[in-house]
């Protein structure tokens, strides 16, 4: 998918710890980037950190990963979410946008299961594999 349009959106909802809130579907959350702390059920470390240091995601900072909040191990979701840290920085939120909408025109979806927010992304453990669906698109 090349919609300008829908990858801006996808683009400029990446939140500072790597969730695309755009393709969430949480049907009671706006989004990192649109909520205010009184909106959020919870005040996500990643969001407060870059915050106080003023940068736009945890792309921007030297520490990353720090393997807190988000990125403990403790979190089924880490990898993901510091694969798609990694593609930012690496790459450019554009390019991590792009990829996610032409992975989901190909059946790559973001999330499949809207009880525990998972979807193919979150099938491997490990960052390289995952960083490699992203820019690859093809299912292990």
């Amino acid at each position: 998918m090349s919609d300008p349009e829908y990858i801006g959106r996808i683009a400029r909802s990446i939140a500072p710890c790597g969730l695309v809130c755009a393709l969430c579907g949480k049907p009671s959350c706006k989004g990192c980037r649109e909520s205010t702390d009184a909106e959020l059920s919870c005040l996500c470390r990643q969001r407060t950190c870059c915050r106080e240091k003023g940068f736009s995601g945890c792309w921007e900072c030297p520490l990353f990963p720090c393997g807190e909040g988000m990125f403990s191990s403790a979190r089924s979701s880490s990898r993901r979410l510091t694969a798609f840290v990694r593609c930012v920085r690496e790459d450019g939120a554009d390019a991590l946008a792009s990829y996610l909408a032409a992975n989901e025109a190909q059946g790559l979806l973001y999330h499949r299961d809207a009880v525990h927010f998972t979807g193919d992304y979150d099938i491997s453990e490990d960052e390289a594999e995952i960083l490699r669906l992203l820019r690859e698109g093809s299912k292990p």
